[in-house]
């Protein structure tokens, strides 16, 4: 029989196996809101993929790898987000407002066990999830959905998917562009030896004459020589990268996404976007609200698109792990958008003077004196009572009470006050950004919620904290100023008129082990931090 790779799996076996999973893997992506034409080629590109040799072939599970690699297609495919939406099945069409309003993570849970027939821990496995966590679904789930069944969730989701026609398995195309991608690879490996061999053939005489005549006879000092930079040296660029261990050993984390001189940096990605004062963290990007008050999202390698405007200045909050983010448009309208489905899934008149204060549990909390109203499922609108919410994350709210800050659990029904002012909460609710009273300086007290201890960081002594933001989860992000002519950037004059620069450091809470990771030079303005 034909082997698809040294490592013994039978291609025949492979391909039996990825037919049998056609149906699954398009109706999946269609319940995720992916048209159906689109369904179909992220499907054929996954199985493409699944049929390419690889080294990790039989180590693991192959429903986990095959639907975590069909989510990695869709996460990284502009073309199916934008794509132009089609009439859906009677029952996906009454399903689609009720599926729109969930947080994003929590209906992939829901489509996998629905329609993929994943079990808890192959669902965790598929998107990254800490297991025990899928433990504790397995044993009582129940918060997909405010106010829903889960259960009966699931059984109308089963039924709309039966809806979908997937059309035949196309393994032809998926073998196809397999083996496409193979050849290619084999050209460019080709193409990539012959130019090593073109520049080693045209740099061989320069290195014999380099090595006659002598490093040092070029005439040109080099930063050896004369103990600065050579004078044909580049400008320093914005940023450089850091791994400079303060404390506890290597962080090894990355810091959250920041704006800085005119430009917003996402991971890898730097993109120009003006004055932004209000920048909040979504699933693979952000969303920032401009000096002008125009709401932007930048999201994967999508462009930057304007998606709306704020009222009077607001910002905007997020669910970090997730693609949602709210904010209040003029008029006193309510927005909570998807920006992984690029549209917005709720809208709804709250006033003009509310502010919107969290994102979490696929419910919105908006600050409305001298109640706070919490937006849910649809045409839920819940008040809840006492004012001072600054925040609500992993089910614990963060309120400040006159002197007193107050973290509250309801699951247990415990409460932590500190004599301290408030700023945020991380993402799992665990710590909360405090400083201290009457202080007007940044946020930048690490506060367990559990105890109300203050967590000891090895931040520099000469360095002044001007913003802080928890990240992913364990981390939590420092933007530091130094003291002018501290650090200058590299291959450079150290010549007065620099501006001072910061530094950007991130702790892993855990160890309490503090890295910097970024280095930004020349700018006049300090780093704005994504929540």
């Amino acid at each position: 029989m034909d082997r698809l790779d040294p490592g013994g799996h039978d291609a025949r076996e492979r391909q039996s196996y990825l037919v049998g999973r056609w149906t699954a893997c398009v109706r999946t992506l269609v319940l995720l809101g992916v048209p159906p034409a689109a369904a179909v080629r992220l499907t054929v590109e996954t199985f493409a993929d699944r049929l390419a040799p690889r080294d990790d072939d039989g180590l693991v599970d192959p429903d986990v790898d095959l639907f975590a690699g069909l989510l990695a297609r869709l996460d990284d495919d502009h073309q199916a987000w934008w794509a132009e939406p089609v009439d859906p099945p009677p029952s996906l069409a009454a399903l689609e407002p009720t599926l729109d309003r969930l947080d994003p993570a929590r209906r992939r849970r829901l489509v996998l066990r629905a329609v993929a027939r994943l079990d808890d821990v192959e669902v965790a496995q598929v998107l990254g999830e800490e297991l025990g966590w899928a433990t504790a679904r397995a044993a009582s789930r129940g918060a997909d959905l405010p106010g829903r069944d889960v259960g009966d969730l699931g059984l109308r989701v089963a039924q709309a998917a039966d809806e979908v026609d997937p059309g035949p398995p196309d393994l032809a195309a998926a073998v196809e562009l397999a083996g496409e991608r193979t050849r290619r690879g084999r050209r460019r490996r080709g193409l990539t030896a012959a130019a090593v061999v073109v520049v080693l053939l045209v740099l061989a005489p320069v290195v014999v004459e380099s090595a006659r005549r002598g490093v040092g006879d070029s005439g040109v000092p080099g930063p050896d020589e004369t103990g600065t930079a050579s004078p044909t040296a580049d400008a320093a660029p914005a940023t450089e990268p850091a791994r400079e261990a303060l404390g506890g050993g290597q962080s090894g984390l990355a810091p959250t996404a920041w704006w800085s001189g005119g430009a917003v940096t996402v991971g890898e990605r730097r993109v120009p976007l003006g004055d932004v004062v209000s920048l909040a963290a979504v699933d693979g990007g952000v969303v920032a609200v401009t000096a002008a008050g125009d709401v932007v999202e930048v999201v994967g390698r999508r462009p930057p698109r304007t998606v709306g405007a704020t009222s009077g200045g607001g910002g905007v909050t997020s669910s970090p792990d997730s693609g949602l983010a709210a904010w209040l448009a003029p008029g006193g309208r309510l927005v909570v958008r998807s920006t992984l489905g690029g549209r917005d899934v709720l809208t709804r008149q709250v006033g003009a003077t509310t502010r919107v204060v969290a994102l979490d549990d696929a419910r919105v909390y908006l600050d409305d004196p001298p109640r706070v109203l919490v937006v849910g499922a649809p045409d839920t609108t819940l008040e809840s009572p006492g004012p001072g919410l600054l925040d609500v994350a992993g089910g614990v709210s963060l309120r400040q009470l006159s002197t007193l800050l107050r973290l509250d659990r309801p699951e247990t029904q415990s409460s932590v006050g500190l004599g301290a002012e408030g700023g945020s909460l991380s993402r799992d609710g665990r710590y909360a950004l405090t400083r201290p009273l009457g202080s007007s300086g940044p946020y930048a007290d690490v506060v367990d919620s559990d105890t109300g201890e203050q967590v000891p960081l090895p931040l520099p002594g000469s360095s002044v904290v001007v913003d802080a933001a928890f990240g992913e989860p364990d981390s939590v992000t420092f933007a530091l100023a130094r003291a002018n002519g501290e650090v200058y950037p590299p291959d450079r004059p150290r010549d007065a008129g620099y501006q001072p620069g910061y530094d950007l450091v991130v702790c892993r809470l855990s160890t309490r082990g503090c890295s910097i990771s970024t280095r930004l030079f020349d700018v006049s303005t300090p780093p704005l931090l994504a929540r």
